[in-house]
Formats: structure tokens, C-alpha cells, sequence
């Protein structure tokens, strides 16, 4: 005797299609979350480097950092200044930790650290000095420093002297 099949028009029952239809809309909901909350941290940028004024020279500025954000790093800091409105050149920039040891050496865009010190972990702290060198007879009165993290370490610090 020979079997006879039905042919059914259903595909998937109705429980199954409610479960699969949730669980999609869960996982959609999960990642459009991750998305969002991931955005956040876009802008975010830390506080200033707080600075005061440890003497200057006709061509440097010695910076004291008087407090500085967790996790302000020295790798990444940008210095610029301005002179009688111009942009002024910045020859170096030297940062000294509290006991007033090397810790790194800037010029030319690039880091140089003390061999002793872990680069990704030397961060800027309160008792640090940095001493800026520019052209000669590159600073006077009125003149603006900028120090700012192109990995936003910190924010832009703007100084008047």
C-alpha cells in the first residue's frame, strides 16, 4: 500500500514565529543600545592642565603643573603660542618630574623619554615643570601658550603671560 502526504501550506508554526519575532526585535534593540551609549564618549574631553607661571626668559616659558586630570598623558601634548598676535615657533619643550629629573624632551613633533620611564604610562602631576623653548626674543608680555592632547588626554590649556 502506497502512503499518501498532504501537502501543508504552513512553514513555521505561529509559537515559533512569535519566539523568532522577539528574539530579533531584542537583538536589534541590544546593538541600536551598544551604538548610543558608544557615542557618548565622542566629545568627551577631559579638564585643562592647570598651569602657573614658574618663570620665563625671553625665549622660554617654565610652566609649573599645579593639578592635571587622571590619565593626562605626556604622549600626544601639543604646545603653539602666539607673539604680538602671530603664531610663534616653538623650538622644544622639556617636561621635569617633581624632582626636577628629565622626563621627556618634545622638538620637532616628536617624544623623546628618559630611558628609565615607561612612555605609555608617564603622566603629567602636580610638581611637574615644563619648559618651552621658542626662537630668541620669542616671548614678552601678552603673549598666549597653548598646551593641548591631540588624544585628548586633557583639554586646551591657554596661558597669557
Amino acid at each position: 500500500m502506497r502512503k499518501v502526504y498532504k501537502k501543508r501550506d504552513d512553514a513555521v508554526s505561529p509559537v515559533i514565529a512569535t519566539i523568532l519575532m522577539v528574539a530579533i526585535t531584542v537583538v536589534l534593540a541590544a546593538v541600536l543600545y551598544v551604538m548610543v551609549i558608544g557615542m557618548g564618549d565622542v566629545d568627551d574631553i577631559a579638564s585643562p592642565l592647570g598651569l602657573s607661571d614658574a618663570g620665563r626668559t625671553t625665549s622660554t616659558f617654565t610652566m609649573l603643573v599645579a593639578s592635571a586630570p587622571d590619565g593626562a598623558m605626556v604622549a600626544g601634548t601639543q604646545f603653539s603660542f602666539t607673539h604680538d598676535n602671530v603664531v610663534g615657533t616653538i623650538v622644544s619643550a622639556t617636561v621635569y618630574d617633581a624632582s626636577g629629573v628629565v622626563a621627556a624632551y618634545w622638538s620637532g613633533g616628536t617624544w623623546v623619554y628618559n630611558g628609565t620611564l615607561d612612555q605609555d604610562n608617564l603622566e603629567y602631576n602636580p610638581g611637574m615643570k615644563i619648559t618651552i623653548q621658542t626662537v630668541t626674543d620669542g616671548v614678552s608680555n601678552g603673549d598666549t601658550l597653548i598646551i593641548s592632547s591631540s588624544e585628548k588626554y586633557f583639554g586646551t590649556t591657554e596661558y597669557k603671560v
